[in-house]
């Protein structure tokens, strides 16, 4: 299927916003992606108001848009509706897959945008089969991702106890120990959410 103009103009936007070269409150103008993309105003506007209805800009008559900033208040909210959601999108896989849940996360999150905690969570969403669930995940990820690249924070050692976490998650899931897979995303969630936390409070280098 042909990428239409809007989702080619979508996906340039808010690919600047999630790699950091868009930073939140850059005021961005769409006329030079119109000059850019050498389209129309019309799918320009389109992505730029779908951008806005999931929060990633904010539009401003006669200006253009703004980046969304993100606050620490911003992050203890989209980490408290994760918590809302992943237990039951955990507790339905445990409830429906089996012993090759592992292999069908590996072959969805091929499938997925973004980073590769955002392709896991994703995949856990889509497998559980609940496209409102799914909906949901993805939107939220979608601004976990703008919290990690605004971190800065890359740290091995970090990603390597996040990919433990994931899989003592599928163990659970595995073991269609619903309860536990609950208990293991909301240990994995708490201290994800705090260390961002931490992170934003004290740096002065990100625009809050």
């Amino acid at each position: 299927m042909a990428v239409t103009r809007k989702e080619e103009a979508y996906a340039l936007v808010k690919g600047q916003i999630l790699d950091g070269t868009l930073k939140p409150g850059d005021i961005v103008s769409e006329r030079a992606f119109i000059q850019t993309l050498g389209y129309s105003r019309t799918p320009v506007h389109e992505a730029v108001t779908q951008l806005a209805e999931e929060g990633l800009v904010k539009i401003m008559p006669s200006r253009g848009m703004v980046v969304a900033p993100i606050s620490v208040g911003d992050i203890t909210m989209v980490y408290q509706a994760r918590s809302v959601i992943e237990p039951a999108i955990v507790r339905l896989l445990a409830e429906t897959r089996g012993l090759a849940v592992k292999d069908e996360v590996e072959e969805a999150m091929k499938r997925q945008m973004g980073d590769e905690d955002s392709a896991f969570h994703c995949a856990l969403a889509q497998l559980a089969g609940n496209s409102y669930l799914l909906e949901m995940e993805r939107k939220l990820m979608t601004q976990c991702q703008r919290i990690r690249v605004l971190s800065n924070k890359e740290d091995p050692a970090r990603e390597a106890l996040a990919r433990s976490e994931h899989q003592a998650i599928l163990e659970a899931i595995q073991q269609k120990e619903g309860g536990l897979a609950c208990k293991q995303v909301l240990h994995h969630l708490s201290r994800t959410v705090g260390d961002y936390q931490h992170i934003f409070s004290t740096s002065t280098a990100i625009q809050l």
